[in-house]
């Protein structure tokens, strides 16, 4: 049961896709070749965080690790407490790139991209409020992630890829693949 938990929270750590075209669109000298490297030194390097962080959390704690590493360590831990501190800032610095894309994503399925600035604000408060209260209420950060990571890791390699290729099928129509052709790729995916 463990493994799975780890899946999902490893899951929760690539997450960026939705990022993606903003990031392609900000490179300078963009190209998809310059893309990939950047995208694979980035998740290249954030893997080799990930493990070392992963690695000696357990090597320190065993079993005992909880969802939030840090709770492990003593509040009188003066290394610790400048570690919190950098999770604080982590995290203030990080969420507004990850909310931009949930926003973003709102407004357009809304059909308000390109609303005025009070549409935008009064998405940007409505978003934020539940998100707040959600996050006030949390205790496990472990669960939380493990449970966004299932959802979303779920979703993003499995579900959306047969819709697309549905859509696509609807779309393009003969061009793109027969009836059958679409079914077995979908199917493949979901199974």
């Amino acid at each position: 049961a463990g493994t799975l938990v780890l899946v999902c929270s490893l899951a929760t750590a690539y997450i960026a896709h939705f990022q993606a075209p903003k990031f392609y669109h900000q490179l300078r000298n963009k190209s998809v070749a310059r893309f990939n490297v950047v995208t694979t030194a980035s998740f290249g390097l954030a893997s080799v965080v990930f493990i070392c962080s992963m690695l000696f959390g357990y090597l320190t704690f065993g079993q005992h690790c909880q969802g939030n590493i840090l709770q492990n360590y003593s509040a009188k831990d003066n290394l610790a407490d400048i570690t919190r501190a950098g999770m604080t800032f982590a995290v203030a610095f990080g969420f507004p790139i990850v909310f931009t894309g949930l926003r973003d994503s709102t407004l357009e399925v809304l059909g308000l991209s390109g609303a005025r600035r009070r549409v935008f604000y009064t998405s940007t408060f409505l978003l934020l409020v539940p998100i707040v209260i959600l996050a006030s209420f949390a205790k496990n950060l472990g669960f939380a992630n493990g449970l966004i990571g299932a959802i979303l890791g779920s979703l993003t390699t499995i579900a959306f890829p047969a819709i697309l290729c549905y859509l696509t099928y609807e779309a393009e129509g003969k061009t793109f693949a027969s009836r059958s052709e679409g079914t077995v790729v979908a199917g493949g995916v979901l199974f």
